[in-house]
């Protein structure tokens, strides 16, 4: 790392370099710690660059219009590995944090979230190849043929199947806009009562923008109900529209079939944390006889009780 280090004018003569560990991508992640100021450094195979040009595009943009992202501070291709220069963001994972604030500080910090995700979402794709429909349920279908070709079982899908089936037309004419697509507690930065950045755009993409809700029904809503709360209230300002459940109800059906292959495949030593955590989605929506998840509709009484119904 220290031969890096020294090809990049801003990175030489650094005070500290600490790995980076967190996390499921291949990319080497350090610290690199100067006297008066602090890099995040990320270095990937060369092949990736492209795919990573187009990313920080994206996230450049964002900074420029505010949105609280990392400022990239130089992108640079040498021989077999690309390397990517940001400012260091200072504060914690939110999966680490949230659990360590007040009810009222982990829902702060999640409407700060959501307005994030609604300025995120204000990049809207035009010129689009194919309708969110054809893209979403084509997925779909890939899965849930992985599915039976693994012939896995590890949770009963055969409601969120059903579920699919029959609201799958709530997939037509919907809007397209640029989707983080990984949007929870572990790729947010937070400090005590402030959302800092918004990390971790490599797996983005363009869909629905009700689609990047569907983290929360995965991981958020067991980190942090009240922030996963949040988060809808400053999207929305204020409670969402009846339909949005309908969406969310769909979107997290998808993401039980899903789910297990993706865990089967990737993480296999972790099937028993994906079983439980896609049992608790069948429980929230009682096997999909409900769109409102059970989670929110306790967690509106604690909103009631705290805030006294202020948004």
């Amino acid at each position: 790392m220290r031969e890096v280090l020294h090809r990049i004018p801003e990175l030489a003569g650094a005070i500290s370099i600490t790995p980076i560990l967190k996390g499921f991508s291949k990319e080497e992640k350090w610290k690199i710690e100067h006297v008066e100021k602090t890099y995040f450094v990320k270095v990937g195979a060369v092949e990736t660059a492209k795919q990573r040009k187009v990313e920080l595009h994206y996230v450049q943009h964002f900074y420029k219009q505010g949105v609280p992202v990392p400022k990239l501070i130089r992108f640079d291709e040498m021989e077999s590995i690309c390397i990517e220069v940001s400012a260091f963001i200072e504060g914690e994972d939110g999966k680490e944090i949230l659990p360590r604030m007040s009810w009222q500080e982990q829902y702060r910090c999640g409407k700060q979230a959501g307005k994030a995700l609604l300025q995120i979402h204000s990049l809207v794709k035009s010129n689009n190849e194919r309708t969110w429909e054809e893209y979403r349920i084509s997925k779909h279908e890939r899965y849930t043929k992985r599915y039976q070709e693994l012939n896995l079982s590890l949770v009963p899908i055969e409601d969120a199947l059903d579920f699919i089936d029959n609201h799958k037309q709530l997939l037509k004419n919907r809007p397209i806009v640029f989707l983080h697509d990984d949007f929870h507690p572990s790729n947010l930065i937070l400090t005590a009562n402030k959302l800092e950045a918004v990390i971790d755009f490599g797996r983005y993409e363009w869909g629905d923008p009700y689609h990047d809700f569907y983290k929360i029904a995965l991981f958020t809503r067991n980190v942090s109900p009240a922030f996963a709360t949040g988060q809808i209230h400053g999207y929305f300002d204020g409670e969402p529209p009846q339909e949005f459940w309908m969406y969310y109800a769909l979107y997290a059906a998808f993401a039980v079939v899903a789910d297990v292959v993706w865990s089967f495949v990737h993480t296999p030593h972790l099937l028993a944390e994906t079983k439980q955590r896609l049992m608790t989605i069948l429980q929230d929506h009682h096997d999909f006889k409900q769109c409102m998840p059970q989670w929110y509709i306790q967690e509106l009484q604690t909103f009631k009780s705290e805030l006294g119904n202020k948004f």
